[in-house]
């Protein structure tokens, strides 16, 4: 691996990866809203606005990643984060919180694809890919990990606060994004963003591993989602503090960089993307019903075993794609898992009138867990395939 750190790109992403996930408010946003006066209802709606969203936008912005310098799609995420903690801090309506979301959305969705693409394509390999992969997370989860520690003690004294010292990290992201080279995209100007996104479609299209991952996937990132919105109300309710959330969610993190780690190793396909992820619902519903402060150690086991589904979906993905639309197929990854996004979002805020957030889990555990296995029957063939 020294080797592909002597590439100053590669170098320089990776300080970007780290700083872009130092974001203190990410420890405790949703006590942040609850102290606004939004509730746990209100703020999972937000994540049915970002699926729309990333539904009407993700596509033609991915075309744009595989046609443009990836430098400038990197460089605009960037200031889309930054104009969304401005709004966080001055919003004082729903509407103000509802314009930064969005902000916060298009940050994903020009970044989206862009990192993994750029890896890719310096080690086309399968195999050196899930190790960059690793490594990627290392940095990513070590500047989300710190923040979570970080924004939990500042947030046991002030919530407003993490937001303002999250603006640090972004604006010093706009200094380290000026150093990085120009990273051409490999399609020629004269090639049509039409052209770019039909051959994505006939991708997915012929490729039925491709397939499953895309359905394994969104409903597992969409309930993973939803449980690290929720999971600071379900340990506030059992009166764990909110220096100790900090702390436990940056444990997630280090589950998550291990579990990128394992999920490297792992050489049998159907073990990452079927095997782990039917544990991760199992982890979900016991969550759900012990109710407890032991209902965090699954919190953070789910978290460990997603990582090594996400290590084992994207090497696969990557090497049924080419160079070509690498960004756009990630771009269709990624509506798919907002469809689920948006449908599930739309569920869970109903449910949650209803009932406690640990009731959802024990829903949503069970509803994971069915739906893998019915997924899995049906493409089982194909993946059994892919490994071999």
């Amino acid at each position: 691996m020294s080797k592909y750190f002597k590439n100053k790109n590669i170098i320089l992403i990776d300080i970007y990866g780290f700083l872009s996930t130092f974001l203190l408010f990410r420890a405790c946003d949703t006590l942040y809203y609850l102290s606004k006066g939004i509730s746990s209802s209100k703020y999972v709606f937000f994540t049915v606005i970002s699926s729309v969203i990333a539904l009407i936008m993700q596509i033609p912005i991915s075309a744009i990643g595989d046609k443009i310098n990836k430098k400038t799609m990197l460089l605009v995420s960037n200031l889309f984060s930054f104009l969304s903690i401005i709004l966080f801090i001055i919003s004082k309506h729903y509407i103000g919180f509802i314009i930064a979301i969005i902000f916060q959305t298009l940050q994903g969705l020009f970044a989206n694809g862009i990192i993994n693409s750029i890896f890719y394509e310096q080690v086309k390999s399968k195999k050196e890919f899930s190790k960059i992969i690793f490594t990627k997370s290392i940095f990513t989860y070590a500047g989300y990990g710190i923040a979570m520690i970080l924004g939990g003690y500042v947030g046991n004294k002030s919530l407003v606060n993490m937001y303002y010292l999250s603006l640090i990290p972004v604006i010093i992201n706009f200094i380290v994004l000026a150093f990085l080279n120009d990273i051409k995209p490999t399609n020629k100007k004269s090639v049509k963003y039409k052209t770019i996104v039909t051959d994505a479609i006939e991708i997915i299209k012929n490729n039925n591993t491709i397939k499953y991952l895309f359905l394994c996937h969104g409903l597992l990132i969409t309930l993973l989602m939803i449980m690290a919105e929720t999971h600071p109300e379900y340990s506030s309710k059992l009166g764990i503090s909110t220096f100790i959330i900090g702390i436990y969610t940056a444990l997630m993190l280090l589950a998550g960089i291990i579990g990128e780690y394992v999920g490297a190793k792992i050489k049998k396909d159907v073990v990452k993307v079927f095997t782990i992820p039917l544990m991760a619902a199992v982890s979900l519903l016991l969550a759900g019903v012990l109710n407890s402060p032991y209902g965090i150690i699954l919190i953070i086991l789910m978290q460990f075993l997603f990582d090594i589904e996400y290590n084992g979906m994207i090497s696969i993905l990557h090497s049924n794609i080419n160079d070509k639309s690498r960004v756009t197929v990630e771009g269709f990854l990624s509506v798919t898992t907002n469809l689920f996004g948006l449908i599930f979002g739309l569920i869970i805020t109903f449910i949650l009138k209803f009932v406690e957030v640990h009731t959802m889990y024990i829903i949503s555990g069970v509803i994971l867990f069915l739906y893998l296995i019915i997924i899995f029957i049906k493409y089982r063939e194909s993946i059994e395939k892919n490994n071999n």
